[in-house]
């Protein structure tokens, strides 16, 4: 398997976070994959239950690594640690696997790349309703680890396709999103709403779309 960053190339990535009432063999993921989600991150057990073995969808997913006990029978792409577990990063990588790994401090950011983490995922940056007691980190915290860190980025919190682009040209990679899409009345609408903003946001910052 290739690295996360080359498998991205230029692409800017939407990432589906997949709320526990959702299994990962859901035709709404798989309506997800169709209206533009790039990759899918599972944060809890429930959505790998024995009846969510055969995912419906061809896209790469990426599991929390508390999870990393759980019998399953699924091919995943990768381990996703949370700052708290940034030091059980293994130095040596299975299979190929990615490893990412959220963070809400440069100097966690700093730590996960030195470590070994292919890509971060950053926030809070806007004001969330799924954590509302949390205070948002803002946009000068992205741009920050944006330019001290050389993997990819991903911001989330309160991330909507009008602010995509605000996200992207703090030097994101792309945006990880829960509610915004889960949470949606029409699923493949909103995926479809932050893929047009992520592309927009590509073609005026390169000048082109990445397939």
């Amino acid at each position: 398997m290739s690295s996360f960053q080359d498998w991205s190339g230029d692409r800017l990535i939407l990432m589906g976070i997949l709320p526990e009432n959702i299994p990962i063999n859901s035709h709404l993921v798989a309506n997800a994959a169709a209206s533009g989600v790039d990759v899918i991150y599972v944060r809890t057990g429930r959505s790998m239950e024995p009846s969510a073995q055969q995912p419906q969808h061809n896209l790469p997913f990426i599991m929390n690594s508390r999870l990393k006990t759980q019998d399953n029978a699924l091919i995943l792409n990768g381990w996703h640690f949370s700052e708290s577990r940034i030091n059980e990063i293994p130095p040596s990588r299975s299979e190929g696997k990615w490893i990412g790994a959220s963070v809400h401090s440069l100097e966690k950011a700093m730590l996960a790349q030195a470590l070994g983490a292919d890509y971060l995922i950053v926030g809070t940056i806007f004001s969330s309703g799924s954590h509302p007691d949390i205070s948002p980190k803002g946009t000068g915290f992205l741009s920050e680890v944006c330019r001290n860190v050389k993997i990819p980025v991903i911001a989330i919190g309160g991330i909507t396709p009008e602010n995509c682009a605000e996200c992207i040209s703090c030097g994101a990679s792309g945006v990880a999103v829960l509610s915004g899409i889960f949470d949606a009345p029409n699923i493949e609408i909103a995926a479809s709403q932050f893929r047009n903003a992520l592309d927009l946001a590509a073609l005026n910052r390169t000048g082109k779309i990445a397939q």
